[in-house]
């Protein structure tokens, strides 16, 4: 038989790759695969040019040889590892209203024992949570601040001020919360009046051990404005694994020391700039809390000559008039 009869049969005029294939499984010598395409296929093409093409072309051969470098054998039985998901932390308090990171600490605190519930926002009351636990009830007021710490009038407010709602059970315990530090001032202060005081350090290791995820944050963000009972009737998040009853979050250490949290001085010119004050607007003793929707801001009397978005603080209705007839 010829050569051409014999020698050519990997051949395939209708595929180069099925060609190469062919060559390569017939033991072809890549040479002689180059220098036949060379004639048949690729023209002006010399055969050094056509043999780096041979090269670099895959296979089917080649892709059941070749793979990706695999961490673990092929032949494993280990699972793969579960999805990390997002949880709340309590660096999201940051930018938080106070009834809003409220509910958030709430649904925490929930998962460790008891169940809360979150004074009305038109109710004039210095605590933003009361947690109902088997022995205890706990009023607990919460500061989210972007920068500084908190300073000692919070103290009175819960000391001098309407703390529960008529309605409510008497607290037997006080505390305060926020996701920052407080002042030297205020730390003394609050030991001396019994009043408890729990820093981004207290907050975050609750979260960690309650492992809310941030679906579940939505919906009470959402949802728990205008819901009565516990938030756990939101969502469902697995519970703080045994034995819970035994782990008091008002006892348990800190997740890290809030002296590694920066202050608004050491932030220069990033994050302390655009919140403004380094330090927690403080309210007067006694006086109503941050954003309650009964206290509102005064307004500035308008002057004359300026147009405002509130037609009722224009102080001269004929400006728009004048400035029509200055153009």
């Amino acid at each position: 038989m010829s050569d051409t009869d014999q020698s050519f049969s990997w051949y395939d005029p209708q595929s180069i790759r099925q060609t190469v294939q062919n060559g390569k499984e017939n033991n072809i010598d890549r040479e002689r695969i180059a220098t036949y395409l060379a004639e048949k296929a690729f023209d002006d093409v010399p055969p050094s040019r056509v043999k780096k093409i041979i090269d670099e072309m895959p296979t089917a051969s080649d892709s059941a040889r070749t793979g990706p470098d695999l961490s673990q054998s092929p032949s494993t039985d280990t699972e793969p590892r579960e999805q990390l998901t997002k949880q709340l932390a309590v660096s999201d308090l940051e930018y938080l209203s106070n009834r809003e990171a409220a509910r958030l600490v709430a649904l925490a605190l929930e998962q460790f024992d008891g169940n809360t519930v979150r004074p009305p926002g038109a109710t004039q009351v210095e605590s933003d949570v009361v947690w109902h636990r088997q022995h205890m009830t706990v009023a607990l007021r919460v500061v989210p601040i972007r920068s500084g710490e908190v300073g000692s009038t919070h103290i009175d407010a819960l000391l001098e001020g309407t703390v529960v709602p008529p309605d409510t059970r008497s607290p037997s315990e006080l505390a305060i919360v926020t996701n920052r530090a407080y002042t030297d001032e205020a730390t003394e202060y609050a030991a001396n009046h019994d009043v408890h005081l729990f820093d981004a350090g207290h907050v975050e290791e609750w979260f960690r051990r309650a492992r809310i995820p941030m679906d579940a944050v939505g919906t009470v963000l959402e949802d728990g404005e205008n819901h009565d009972g516990p938030l756990t009737d939101l969502v469902e998040i697995p519970p703080i694994p045994s034995p819970r009853n035994q782990t008091d979050p008002f006892e348990i250490n800190r997740a890290f020391d809030v002296d590694t949290l920066e202050t608004g001085e050491e932030q220069g010119t990033g994050r302390a700039e655009r919140a403004g004050p380094t330090t927690q607007p403080e309210t007067k003793r006694g006086e109503t809390r941050r954003d309650d929707p009964l206290v509102e801001t005064e307004s500035t009397t308008g002057e004359t000559g300026t147009l405002y978005a509130n037609p009722d603080e224009d102080g001269d209705y004929d400006a728009f008039d004048d400035y029509l007839d200055d153009i």
